[in-house]
């Protein structure tokens, strides 16, 4: 039977903000997730569902106070019929900063879109504040940005860094901040990579004259370089 790598846990986030649920599961065969909301399958426009190895996320945006306030619950099943299934709460608070819980995760700076050139160093920003102090999370395209890879950092202040980026690092990005008051999500900001431009030159260019005697083979080599990468063309 399929059995939990990671269940979903209870979350309480602010009106017209962003909740994102993460549900693991393994087993062979490999179980299919699913996602209810107060034991009904979910659909609709605000709710997204992206498959990651393994799992699946449930993001809802924007929150909706009262209407999306219930309990979400993944299920995963095998083709075998084998059936697990998780529970989280979900709690939306109104964006009345007045009413809200003592201690709260908030902001001070948020990430900014921004560009930087193919293998330089990208810094995406957040330095967030609560009581206690919240725990900083990133997110790329709606999921977990993978800490695992040697060239992601997740600075002491919060930022993100990213060594050596690759054009595969450009996309949406987002800073989490979360405390045992709740969960707050940054704006989404985009981080465009670019491809330094280098006009086409020969490395090894074809001798001017060659010499063959008739019926010999003749092999004429020409290694061009750039970025991006030219199209070599012979013309007679």
């Amino acid at each position: 039977p399929p059995t939990f790598l990671e269940r979903p846990r209870d979350q309480v986030v602010i009106n017209d903000r962003v909740a994102s649920f993460t549900c693991r599961a393994s087993g062979n065969p490999e179980p299919r997730i699913q996602w209810r909301k107060n034991g009904k399958r979910i659909s609709g426009t605000r709710y997204i569902v992206v498959d990651v190895p393994g799992g699946s996320i449930l993001r809802i945006e924007p929150v909706k106070f009262q209407r999306d306030e219930a309990n979400y619950e993944c299920v995963a099943e095998n083709p075998s019929g084998d059936i697990i299934s998780a529970k989280s709460k979900l709690t939306v608070l109104t964006d009345d900063p007045n009413s809200l819980p003592v201690g709260f995760p908030y902001f001070r700076t948020e990430p900014k879109t921004k560009a930087v050139e193919i293998d330089h160093t990208a810094l995406l920003v957040c330095d967030a504040r609560g009581n206690p102090d919240p725990t900083i999370t990133w997110y790329k395209d709606n999921q977990p940005v993978d800490i695992n890879n040697p060239r992601y950092t997740v600075l002491r202040s919060g930022s993100l860094q990213i060594s050596t980026s690759t054009e595969e690092d450009g996309g949406k990005y987002e800073c989490v901040a979360e405390n045992s008051a709740g969960t707050a999500f940054s704006i989404l900001v985009s981080l465009y990579v670019r491809v330094r431009r280098v006009p086409p030159r020969f490395s090894k260019a074809p001798d001017p004259v060659y010499e063959v005697m008739p019926g010999e083979n003749l092999n004429i080599s020409c290694v061009a370089v750039g970025s991006p990468m030219p199209y070599v063309q012979w013309k007679k």
